[in-house]
């Protein structure tokens, strides 16, 4: 277990508690981060903790998609993507994608399955699903009972596309 995950299992908070200080503060330094367009700065690797916590890692990547969502049905919707990706979506979803690859950079190996997985679920909302595969099975790799990689490669083994694009066909 490397210290970042230490650090994580001495955190609690729940799926929907986005008042959490804990909550509050890595929603802030990722903000901070995806407005540098993903480039590091001192501090940002306290992220690497907070994204072993289910619920806050599953928080920021809902900030990618639209961080305005407080809504349990409506946050729960980003998940299954209900929201087509728009120019602003796409800018954060790029600097998320470059936080998470410079993130990695700094970080044990078995630190990087919540990362790849944000990166993953990106590339899936793009319909670029062998690279979300790919990060996924690069997850599973590291780690092969994350449950978050194995869901991604079932979802996408089975052929489930985000909400907005199956809206259209």
């Amino acid at each position: 277990m490397t210290a970042a995950q230490d650090v994580a299992n001495t955190l609690s908070v729940g799926a929907y508690e986005f008042d959490h200080p804990q909550m509050i503060r890595a929603r802030r330094l990722w903000a901070d981060l995806l407005a540098r367009g993903g480039e590091l700065s001192p501090g940002d690797e306290e992220l690497v903790t907070y994204m072993h916590v289910d619920a806050i890692r599953d928080r920021l990547m809902a900030d990618v998609i639209n961080p305005y969502a407080w809504d349990q049905e409506e946050y729960d919707d980003l998940f299954r993507g209900a929201l087509q990706p728009d120019a602003e979506m796409l800018k954060r979803m790029k600097a998320a994608t470059i936080a998470c690859q410079q993130l990695s950079r700094e970080v044990e190996e078995a630190d990087q399955p919540p990362m790849l997985m944000i990166t993953a679920m990106c590339q899936w909302l793009t319909i670029n699903t062998d690279v979300a595969l790919m990060g996924a099975k690069i997850a599973l790799k590291i780690d092969p009972e994350f449950r978050l990689a194995q869901l991604m490669v079932t979802m996408i083994q089975r052929g489930l596309q985000p909400a907005w694009l199956t809206r259209r066909q």
